[in-house]
């Protein structure tokens, strides 16, 4: 019986060797970025890989790896494309903050990136209009109206490629005046399709429009995610 039970350990051992579960830690990849179960072996692609993910020049996941999973489906890194954590401030109309959005980041229909941009109003005595901006030369896809109490803001935005040439852009947003009128919100939905080429550099900014004087907009912080 014994001989038995260790050939049938035997066995099992060879077995979970050859057929090892989903990869973990740092992932080798092989010439068509497919996770290899070890260097000079066939590509591994039975399951999903996590871990540590190759960098490009500029310390970003480059759009176009990938891994391969059953030798048929592809599933694309996603992570955060862009970040901010430093404030900057405006008192006229012009740009408060401006995130440039990758050529190629969104290079399949369906690729898609999600931003919170959130900052505040300083001063108590003029109006503003807050824009949200996108496009190779951004042009306004909403705008959001702060009046004259001091108050918080925020933009939740998503951006989806159609073609590359055309986006659709969903954004939120979300203004809280102290002493003022609490909970103010905006949403809009809208399909861009003038000044759009995402084969380059686009800009994602938001922009003052509109000002009644010298109270300071200013943007806190940001995160920008790319989601495939």
């Amino acid at each position: 019986m014994s001989l038995i039970i260790d050939s049938l350990a035997k066995l099992a051992e060879k077995f979970s060797q050859k057929y090892p579960g989903e990869a973990s830690g740092v992932a080798t990849l092989d010439g068509s970025s497919k996770v290899v179960e070890d260097p000079g072996s066939a590509a591994y692609t039975k399951g999903g890989a996590s871990g540590i993910l190759g960098l490009d020049a500029s310390s970003r996941i480059p759009s176009t790896q990938i891994f391969s999973t059953e030798g048929t489906e592809i599933y694309r890194a996603s992570g955060v494309s862009d970040f901010d954590n430093i404030a900057s401030n405006i008192t006229g109309t012009g740009v408060v903050k401006a995130f440039t959005i990758p050529a190629d980041l969104l290079n399949e229909d369906g690729d898609s990136l999600r931003a919170l941009i959130f900052g505040e109003k300083i001063g108590t005595t003029f109006t503003k209009t807050l824009d949200i901006r996108f496009g190779t030369t951004p042009t306004s896809v909403v705008s959001m109206a702060l009046g004259t109490p001091a108050g918080y803001w925020s933009y939740e935005i998503v951006l989806i490629r159609r073609l590359s040439t055309s986006v659709f852009v969903n954004v939120r947003g979300i203004l809280d005046q102290i002493g003022g009128t609490t909970g103010i919100g905006i949403m809009k939905s809208v399909v861009i399709s003038s000044d759009i080429d995402l084969t380059s550099d686009q800009t994602l900014d938001i922009y003052v429009s509109a000002s009644g004087g010298t109270d300071t907009v200013q943007e806190v912080g940001a995160i920008i995610e790319f989601l495939p």
